[in-house]
């Protein structure tokens, strides 16, 4: 439903669990699934890689939303591969979103290792890769660097132009956020632990 405020002319809601997202859907709150039933909503039974190969569009946005990759299914959609398969399908201007918990101060032991492949595999599909602080840290990547800028002002600029209703958030917030010194050194953290482990792979 928070997608919804934007406007978009499409959402494609891709799931790969029928029998999971029938149980939640039906003690989803009534604006979650009032969301469900908009037009513009396109739920998806499929495996999301194997629906990426069959599409031919393009998509502004694509969030691989879930909890971290520890299991095989998970993890196979955040290596180098599948990165590759969304950058095939992503807009010019588009963006691609993973959200990973890091450490809230320092990238250390198998929360590094982690990090790092998913940061290289990342890297090898896109052009342009960035994260947000943590220990909820957002990667986003993308094929030109304005789509992907995590630049305080320029994302509270986009979101009061958008004039988008938000209870729980305030752009005031975004500052503190994204505060300069803190998104470099999750990316330097990151670039660190990426030159020590090998990129996520299909294989490994």
């Amino acid at each position: 439903r928070f997608l919804l405020r934007h406007s978009p002319e499409r959402v494609d809601l891709v799931v790969s669990d029928p029998a999971a997202f029938s149980f939640v859907r039906d003690r989803l709150p009534r604006e979650d699934l009032g969301a469900l039933l908009d037009p513009r909503v396109n739920v998806v039974i499929d495996d999301p890689r194997r629906y990426l190969a069959r599409s031919r569009g393009t998509w502004d946005l694509v969030l691989l939303l879930g909890p971290d990759p520890v299991t095989l299914g998970r993890a196979r959609l955040l290596t180098e591969e599948s990165f590759r398969a969304v950058a095939a399908r992503l807009a010019p201007r588009g963006a691609l979103v993973v959200p990973l918990r890091t450490a809230s101060a320092a990238l250390t032991g198998a929360t590094a290792a982690l990090g790092g492949s998913v940061f290289g595999a990342l890297r090898a599909a896109f052009p342009v890769v960035r994260a947000t602080p943590g220990p909820d840290t957002l990667l986003v990547a993308g094929l030109e660097g304005a789509a992907v800028t995590l630049d305080p002002a320029v994302v509270t600029k986009r979101f009061r132009d958008r004039r988008i209703a938000a209870e729980a958030f305030a752009p005031e917030l975004i500052p503190l956020l994204l505060e300069p010194a803190n998104v470099k050194r999750i990316e330097a953290a990151l670039d660190a632990a990426s030159r020590r482990v090998a990129p996520a792979h299909d294989d490994r």
